[in-house]
């Protein structure tokens, strides 16, 4: 009866406005279409419209008349115009469209008053166009229709009246309706039909026979309207997905429900006020996965959430007020008919508040200690004690709201150990943590705290604290997203973040025992930095794409000392942090690998990148560090008190520091390409221990890209005359550590095999570029591979290879040929290894030459599944070098 009433007066009040309009309006006749042409031209001229620009068109007078059916007033074939009303009237008797817009772009249509037309104004296949400050009433269909249009804005209109939908918005997207009055409308206020990305915000959408309704509608957003009275519900779903209603004022509508799903999935409302409806929310027909959420559902008559279909499950319905509903019995505020419901968001984030609850807080944690049962089937696990706050930051405990997290930090009532909750959305804030709290975001991709290019992003200042669920982001320069250190503070717990584009991702100075886990930090300079700090535990963080990855810094081996383990992963790989391990080998996927307290370990062939240290050795003894490229970190190698270990064959390119050695001797540092670091060794002088920088002569030294001598001598003292490979002066880094026999060119190795469990390797120094390296004993006793020169290089080539003497020799001499050409060589050996030394003429950069070493003997026995052919190992030297200083005492 009620529903009948409220139609009746609608139309009342569409008869009533007419029969004023008619009264009202001075008519000039409009003798039939008026069109502004593409041209920009007025057609008929003598239309009440002038332009000075054909750019913006304005109505000089009143338009009537009698619009046939499928006829229009105004119809506009150019783009980019304005069509200005000045506040006069088109009208026609019930027929036609008032305003045509069709296949146009960036059209504007405002201040006119447009009424009684079967629609008001359509768009149709248009873009970029706005309806705005309007009056549009009183027509037999639509106010205003969008017909496969985007990006067009309807705002600020008053749509009252009309038969139908004040706005209709069909196949559209990308489109707004903002701030319109929308009044005693026959149909919905606001309609969308298979339509996506569209808004609707700020309108008063009052009295009409429904709100705001989404048919087969996608990734709309609904926000800020007044939905008050209206005959039907106030915004109601069929078959619609991936929606957002929020901060709506929904009250006293009368259809089914405030707010109705009906076959609609993945939606989202949240902070909304349903107050005083027939219903609060409905669910039905298979309407799952919708969150509801920081919903007001205060005094509605039935029930303030139903759900009534089994096939309505997986919703979750978290932190919404449930206050006096279902006047009938106030002890029932919600019903579901046995679907799997989720009533909370777990603990300590919690439930939601439920006026009828009888329950107590005993231990003052803000959520109640004994559950609210809505039914065997639908349990709130966590019921709040509090009403959840329509302000976005939230103290569980005390259940007061705060606009900020700084400020629900700060607040008096905030105590240590209560639990602050941060709804999703952005904080441009830098967050001083100086109570020991629970700082919960609600998603950890939506919830983000961005410093804005200004200082840390999140400052730890008290023991205990746990940050979880957020996006933390632009700090300044030199500081960090999660910062502890200022004071010595303990025990904080970093888990389930993300954070990017800070200078810093997470850094702990001079702090024990804290958690870091499931973290992913990237984009940043440095991801995770651990400084003067012992004792913490890094589990499941993920951090890539920054300059230094994972780095660590301390000044005696107890800061090493932590609980890191192959979960974490740097660019994808895992990391290998081994604490007191003996007699392994690293495994080959490796991205960082740190040894303490360890030996015997064997670290061969890895790749190891962009972090603090590629490998790091704290007290860790006879090891191998063997056949890596270890490249572009701050420190590629870093030896602290570390002893009786072999670092050879390895590239260490573009790094800050090639080697750092500190606190460390005996070590064998030979055979290394050490290629633009911006300093190649670090060797500590409090005081210098002594390390052997080569493997004596012919076998050498070290290649230096830096290395300034030259090479006209050859022998153990280099005073014999011929070249050998071998620089003429050693290298000096300090008075214990020399490398006496620096070699002339990078050096390379290959695998030429292995024979009764022996590998045999060869290597090469040589300015040219080698490839292709061919060694089977089954097609003789040689060895063969590419040359090639660079553009960069001399004419003149050189190459020294070193041949294991097991493996090919002579008993009457070598045959060296490039191509078919022999070569004169030099040879030298020691114990192991044949050393031939010889010159040519580089090929150029676009070509190659064969050399071929033949010996007269070769070892035996060559296995079958060896034959296929090795490939010769090159290194690759980057001609760029990024030296970068900050972070004290990173030094870069």
């Amino acid at each position: 009866m009620k529903r009948r009433m409220v139609s009746a007066m609608t139309l009342m009040l569409l008869l009533t406005s007419m029969l004023m309009l008619a009264f009202q309006v001075q008519p000039v006749k409009a003798e039939g279409t008026i069109y502004i042409r593409a041209d920009g031209s007025i057609d008929p001229p003598t239309a009440p419209i002038s332009s000075i620009d054909n750019a913006t068109y304005t109505l000089t007078d009143n338009i009537v008349g009698d619009v046939p059916q499928g006829s229009s007033a105004i119809i506009i074939e150019r783009d980019s115009v304005v069509v200005d009303g000045a506040g006069y009237t088109v009208q026609s008797m019930q027929t036609g469209i008032g305003i045509k817009i069709a296949g146009r772009n960036n059209v504007t249509i405002k201040n006119m008053k447009i009424t009684a037309f079967y629609d008001g104004v359509l768009l149709y296949s248009s873009f970029n166009s706005s309806v705005s400050g309007n009056s549009i009433t009183t027509n037999y269909r639509y106010g205003v229709w969008l017909y496969s249009s985007s990006n067009s804005s309807i705002s600020g209109n008053n749509i009252t009246g009309n038969v139908d939908n004040a706005i209709y918005l069909y196949s559209s997207s990308n489109s707004s309706v903002i701030g319109n009055s929308i009044t005693a409308n026959g149909k919905y206020g606001v309609c969308l039909d298979s339509s996506s990305s569209d808004s609707a915000s700020g309108n008063n959408i009052t009295n009409n026979r429904s709100g705001i309704y989404l048919g087969s509608s996608s990734n709309n957003c609904i926000s800020g309207n007044n939905l008050t009275a209206n005959d039907g519900d106030g915004i109601s779903l069929l078959n619609s997905s991936s929606n957002s209603m929020s901060g709506n004022n929904i009250t006293a509508n009368n259809g089914w429900a405030g707010i109705y799903l009906s076959s609609s999935s993945n939606n989202s409302v949240s902070g909304n006020n349903i107050t005083n409806n027939y219903r609060g929310i409905l669910f039905s027909f298979n309407s799952n996965y919708n969150s509801i959420s920081g919903n007001s559902i205060i005094a509605n008559n039935n029930y303030g959430i139903e759900i009534d279909s089994l096939y309505s499950s997986s919703n979750k319905i978290f932190h919404n007020n449930f206050v006096n509903n279902n006047l009938v019995n106030l002890n029932i505020q919600v019903y579901s008919s046995g679907s799997m419901i989720t009533w909370d968001d777990g603990y300590p984030s919690g439930g939601n508040y439920w006026s009828n609850y009888a329950g107590v807080d005993s231990n003052h944690d803000g959520i109640g200690d004994t559950p609210y049962i809505i039914d065997a089937d639908d349990i709130d696990h966590y019921p709040l004690l509090h009403p959840w706050s329509p302000l976005h930051v939230h103290n569980i405990n005390t259940g007061l709201g705060y606009a900020t997290i700084q400020e629900a930090i700060n607040a008096p009532e905030t105590l240590d150990e209560h639990a602050i909750f941060v709804e999703a959305g952005t904080y441009y804030e830098n967050v001083v943590v100086n109570k020991t709290v629970l700082l919960i975001g609600e998603n950890r991709s939506t919830t983000i705290i961005d410093a804005n290019g200004i200082g840390n992003v999140v400052d730890m200042r008290a023991d205990g604290v746990v940050i979880e669920g957020f996006v933390i982001q632009n700090s300044g320069y030199d500081a960090s997203g999660i910062h502890i250190g200022d004071i010595t503070i303990d025990n904080v717990t970093i888990r389930k973040n993300i954070l990017i584009n800070n200078d810093c991702g997470i850094n702990i100075w001079d702090s024990w025992h804290n958690s870091i886990s499931e973290n992913n930090i990237t984009n940043n300079y440095y991801g995770i930095v651990l400084q003067y700090s012992s004792g913490n535990t890094l589990r499941n963080n993920h951090m890539s794409s920054n300059k230094r990855n994972f780095f660590i810094w301390g000044d005696n081996p107890g800061n090493f000392y932590h609980d890191i383990d192959s979960s974490n992963t740097v660019d994808g790989k895992p990391m290998y942090y081994w604490l007191d391990q003996h007699n392994q080998t690293v495994p080959t996927d490796a991205g960082y690998v740190a040894l303490v307290y360890s030996a015997n370990i064997t670290v061969q062939n890895l790749t190891l990148n962009n972090n603090g240290q590629g490998v790091l050795l704290v007290q860790t003894e006879n090891s191998i560090i063997e056949g890596n490229s270890i490249t572009t970190n701050r420190w590629s190698v870093y030896l602290f008190f570390s002893s009786n270990n072999t670092v050879s064959g390895n590239s260490i390119v573009n790094s800050g520091t090639g080697i750092y050695i500190s606190d460390s001797s005996n070590n064998t540092i030979c055979h290394n390409n050490l290629v633009n670091n911006t300093e190649q060794v670090f060797a500590s002088s409090h005081p210098s221990y002594a390390n052997f920088w080569d493997g004596g002569y012919p076998s050498s030294g070290n290649y230096w890209s830096n290395y300034t001598g030259v090479d006209l001598k050859s022998g153990s003292y280099q005073n014999e005359t011929g070249s050998d490979g071998i620089g003429d002066i050693p290298h000096t880094i300090d008075a214990n550590n020399v490398d006496n026999y620096p070699l002339m060119a990078p050096i390379s190795f290959f695998d030429a095999g292995t024979w009764d469990g022996t590998t045999y390797y060869a290597n090469a120094v040589s300015n040219s570029t080698l490839s292709h390296f061919f060694f089977n004993p089954d097609e003789g006793a040689s060895v063969s591979f590419w040359v090639k020169g660079e553009a960069e290089t001399e004419a003149l080539g050189f190459c020294r290879v070193a041949i294991p003497k097991d493996l090919l020799w002579v008993e009457d001499g070598w045959t060296v040929l490039f191509g078919s050409y022999p070569l004169s060589y030099k040879e030298f050996s020691d114990e192991n290894y044949t050393y031939l030394y010889f010159t040519y003429t580089n090929p150029p950069s676009n070509g190659y030459t064969t050399l071929t070493i033949n010996g007269t003997n070769v070892i035996p026995e060559f296995p079958s599944f060896l034959i296929p052919p090795i490939f010769f190992i090159t290194t690759l030297i980057a001609a760029t070098v990024y030296k970068r200083k900050h972070l004290n005492p990173l030094g870069e």
